[in-house]
């Protein structure tokens, strides 16, 4: 929580400066895309993945699960912070627009002074899984020079659009009766 409360209070005092790179240009971008893996969850992480069909069917992800991710798609992928930022705050049910924005940023180097980075040992271990068999079974020294893994290569725009329900026009249906009218309204969706 004290996280939320700084970047609130980052937020209040730059206002929507905040959507651009605070401290510096994110080193290394290649585009500003959406890796389309983490649409689909196949980035071939296992945990990544997991966690992404969570926010998808309940709009909930774990905090690792959100630097995890944030650094596949930033520092792996080479994707620029802002439309998978956008992305995931669509989906998230507890998104905070501070907090998710400038995490995304300082996970990125572009609100920091270094990158963020897991390697697989490390999402092994808070995760519980043992995965072993993935591009991210580097030393740390070696994930910066790492090239953009095949399963990442591929990037989309994202859109970020609600279909909302369409209603019916309610039909108002009058009956008289010898004293009086009354109304009645049905609606149906």
């Amino acid at each position: 929580m004290a996280w939320r409360e700084y970047f609130q209070r980052v937020w209040w005092a730059m206002g929507d400066d905040i959507f651009q790179d605070i401290k510096h240009p994110q080193p290394s971008v290649s585009h500003h895309q959406l890796p389309k893996a983490l649409l689909e969850a196949t980035t071939g992480i296992v945990q990544i993945d997991q966690s992404i069909q969570q926010l998808m069917e309940t709009g909930y992800l774990h905090n690792h699960a959100r630097l995890y991710t944030a650094m596949l798609a930033c520092n792996i992928a080479r994707a620029h912070w802002r439309m998978p930022a956008e992305w995931m705050y669509y989906h998230l049910l507890d998104g905070d627009i501070a907090s998710n924005t400038l995490s995304w940023q300082w996970v990125a180097g572009s609100f920091s002074n270094k990158k963020y980075y897991a390697n697989q040992d490390n999402i092994n271990h808070y995760s519980g899984l043992t995965q072993s068999d993935s591009y991210l079974q580097l030393g740390y020294d070696q994930l910066p020079q790492l090239s953009v893994p095949e399963a990442l290569q591929e990037t989309t725009q994202a859109s970020f659009i609600t279909p909302l329900p369409t209603n019916q026009t309610p039909a108002l249906e009058v009956r008289r009766k010898p004293e009086s009218i009354t109304y009645s309204c049905t609606l149906a969706f």
